[in-house]
């Protein structure tokens, strides 16, 4: 995301000095200068003093700019204020609407026969496109910015553009373009000098030979798969010396996830494993977690292979976090954008007054200083010519809102459905109510514990890549049982599952429907473990453990908020879970008490069972009574 910023305001910005922001609102205010010095001093207005602090402000500045050079027929004026009004978009993450004013944007270099900014428009829709997963249309975006980029002999374009070429090719598959496309770029970077370039570039071209490589091991072409895996590690080697040089930590522990990936498909473990291990120090370090996660994943299937279940439970459940944590941040950021996009109106319009009333004060200012100079029949017009010029302005300004409001209906709607992906529907109202949620004590709540029996033996004879495919399996038919049940998903923890019946809103029925749910899970569990055995394939067998009694609820973060319980009912309902057998409910004794006289269920005394920190407990298996239906 940082990099398409970058991209976008290299083209807006050039390599121009900061300027007085005070010495540039005085001359747009000025209307005795001339419409272009006012334009060009709205516009750097604009970019360098509110697009990225106030984007807001920023679209206001850049949509008068818009405003007079529409009056004036000034295309390249206008250009250069649509493309502000885009950048403003695609800073708060609305990639669709930059794309709509970046389209424009091309429209209007296309009318002027603008090369350099017809290239650029096109390479920066592309990098749109990429950044909303849509990566057929950012290639073809991007190749026509490279052609453009070519017959200009723009070597900074063309080395930029062969970068982001090369890395759409790998997401694609296209491994040998992906190649080309790197050397291409790495060609560029070399004859300007630029180190960061030449390092991308070189981590590139490792990526594309590991990739090499890891095709030929796949077709059983051992002799050739070295060949290619060595090319890939020198130039990775490369690429880690001048990311050393220049200090770029996030870089390193890229460069040495790729290296140590090579080395582990190589089966040269003893030295994937500290680079790895270097690779997650760093990640951990400047705080990334993509990289986090690649590293943990590899780790994971090398503590494995060696035999070290406990370290490879460690990184599994810390790749699973991380997935978890980038998804989850993902999720926040579109609440936050959404919630902002719903206030938009009313903040606008609030920054357009403000704004308004600071330009009329100095406005006002002006005009009692040349009142001085000037008879009063002038001063009394230039006051009157102020008002209908003021008048027209706010009048466009409020169109704007009233446009936009309908807009963000549609956008409110959607900041709703997202938020309750991540909070209970009451909890979430609470928050965007007051700010905050209480924690909140509850007399009587089920909680259900699972986890999954001989997960490490298990887990040990499976790829990653097919273990993450079995737990996501089994964890997206537990919550769509909870949804059928009403039953609030708490969380997970590796392979346990936590969930809660009976909150935030209290019902009479949520003790049997936590139980329902439960041998709703077991029965899922049975059946797909058949099916895998019909298919030859590794599967599950799962505790469920269940007890009923007083928690404390809330919102927990402040960086990436989540909703969880707390007491001794949630210890209790860990021990069931640990403490109960595989294709079994476990229920507790007070659970018992409450759900023995309901018909539906049989139940088998278990006794008492020694339960660590605890003592002795009595616990009973729960059953659907089969003489009922």
């Amino acid at each position: 995301m940082r990099f398409l910023f970058l991209f976008l305001f290299s083209f807006c910005l050039g390599a121009q000095a900061q300027p007085n922001l005070d010495s540039l609102r005085a001359i747009w205010l000025d209307g005795s200068n001339s419409d272009s010095l006012r334009g060009e001093a709205v516009i750097r207005l604009a970019r360098y003093g509110y697009l990225f602090s106030q984007p807001d402000s920023g679209f206001y500045y850049a949509s008068q700019a818009r405003l007079l050079a529409e009056s004036v027929k000034e295309r390249k004026l206008l250009g250069e204020a649509v493309k502000i009004q885009g950048i403003t978009y695609a800073i708060r993450g609305l990639h669709g609407k930059a794309i709509a004013y970046f389209d424009e944007v091309l429209f209007i270099h296309e009318e002027l026969g603008d090369s350099i900014g017809i290239a650029g428009s096109l390479n920066n829709i592309g990098l749109l496109h990429k950044e909303m997963g849509d990566f057929e249309h950012a290639l073809d975006y991007l190749n026509r910015s490279y052609s453009m980029y070519e017959d200009l002999n723009d070597l900074n374009g063309k080395a930029l553009c062969s970068g982001n070429i090369a890395m759409l090719h790998d997401k694609l598959g296209n491994y040998t373009e992906a190649l080309r496309y790197a050397e291409l770029s790495f060609t560029y970077y070399t004859e300007m000098g630029q180190t960061k370039g030449i390092a991308n570039s070189l981590s590139s071209l490792g990526t594309a030979w590991a990739r090499f490589g890891d095709e030929a091991l796949n077709k059983g072409e051992q002799a050739q798969s070295e060949i290619e895996y060595a090319k890939a590690i020198d130039y990775f080697q490369q690429a880690l010396v001048l990311r050393e040089k220049v200090n770029d930590l996030e870089g390193i522990s890229i460069t040495l996830n790729g290296m140590g990936r090579v080395q582990k498909n190589r089966k040269k473990y003893a030295e994937a494993k500290p680079l790895l291990e270097r690779a997650l120090q760093l990640a951990q370090e400047v705080q990334s977690p993509s990289s986090i996660k690649i590293s943990a994943i590899e780790l994971y299937e090398i503590y494995n292979m060696e035999g070290k279940f406990k370290k490879s439970l460690e990184m599994y459940v810390l790749y699973q976090n991380m997935k978890d944590s980038i998804s989850s941040d993902e999720n926040q950021r579109s609440v936050i954008r959404q919630e902002y996009e719903h206030n938009f109106e009313k903040k606008a319009l609030a920054d357009s007054l403000q704004l308004f009333a600071h330009e009329q004060e100095l406005i006002l200012e002006s005009q009692r200083q040349r009142a001085i100079e000037r008879n009063r029949l002038i001063l009394f017009s230039g006051v009157g010519l102020l008002a209908i010029l003021l008048a027209i302005g706010f009048y466009s300004r409020l169109q704007y809102v009233r446009k936009a409001a309908k807009i963000l209906q549609i956008e409110k709607d959607r900041s709703e459905s997202l938020l309750l992906n991540i909070l209970p529907a009451e909890i979430a109202e609470e928050l965007k109510e007051k700010g905050e949620a209480q924690a909140r004590n509850f007399d009587m709540v089920s909680i259900l514990f699972s986890d999954f029996k001989g997960f490490t033996e298990t887990s040990a004879r499976l790829s990653a890549t097919a273990l993450v495919e079995e737990i996501n399996i089994c964890f997206r038919a537990f919550d769509a049982i909870m949804s059928q049940y009403g039953i609030e998903k708490i969380k997970t923890i590796g392979d346990a599952y936590m969930a809660a019946g009976g909150l935030p809103a209290p019902a009479a029925d949520s003790l049997e429907n936590t139980v329902l749910a439960a041998l709703a899970m077991q029965d899922f569990i049975m059946i797909h473990k058949l099916e895998n055995e019909a298919k030859g394939k590794e599967s599950f067998e799962m505790r469920v453990g269940i007890h009923t009694g007083p928690v404390v609820a809330g919102i927990v973060g402040v960086k990436k908020f989540q909703y969880d319980i707390w007491g001794d009912t949630v210890n209790t309902a860990s021990r069931m879970e640990s403490n109960g057998a595989a294709n079994k409910v476990n229920i507790s004794q007070a659970t018992y008490e409450l759900l023995k006289d309901k018909a539906q269920f049989s139940f088998e005394s278990r006794g008492k069972i020694e339960v660590k920190g605890k003592g002795m407990i009595d616990m009973w298996f729960v059953s659907l009574n089969p003489a009922i239906g």
